[in-house]
């Protein structure tokens, strides 16, 4: 039986009133036996899944290290065959199914000291934030603020 079946069946025997108090007691010991062996098993998978979440986790970082290594090494070799090409004064090269060529660099702007910038040339930007941790310590002390309200964030369950 699933586990909130079981939890409705608890509920329903408790306010049932055609039984004898007896009856409900033992009914009740069984559904709570039945309702904690499931617990337990949910408990001992979600452990499991955590575990395995865990691995994979693990095992994503070295791939992706591995990713990044192969990616450092082509980009060296890019940079080594560019490298080549300029010392040899050629702008492309053609070999089978592959094709190179060097392009300029693009004219960029580069900020050695942004206080001697004129004002005209900087934009400035404002940004607000509320303040949360201060908000919640007034709504707390039953100060009415416009614009927030207190909130209660969903229960959790921990286990260990």
């Amino acid at each position: 039986m699933q586990l909130y079946k079981l939890a409705d069946d608890y509920l329903k025997l408790q306010s049932d009133e055609s039984f004898t108090a007896e009856e409900i007691a033992d009914t009740l010991e069984g559904i709570e036996g039945e309702f904690n062996d499931k617990a337990e098993n949910i408990i001992s998978l979600m452990k499991s899944l955590s575990s395995e979440s865990d691995s994979f986790k693990v095992e994503a970082k070295r791939l992706s290290a591995i990713a990044t290594a192969k990616q450092n090494t082509a980009t060296k070799l890019k940079e080594y065959l560019k490298g080549e090409l300029i010392k040899l004064n050629k702008t492309s090269f053609s070999a089978g199914v592959h094709k190179a060529s060097i392009r300029k660099g693009v004219q960029a702007v580069e900020v050695i000291n942004a206080d001697n910038i004129p004002a005209d040339l900087v934009k400035i930007e404002i940004s607000q934030t509320p303040d949360k941790k201060e908000i919640l310590k007034r709504l707390k002390n039953d100060e009415k603020i416009e614009g927030v309200k207190l909130i209660r964030n969903p229960d959790s369950i921990t286990i260990k």
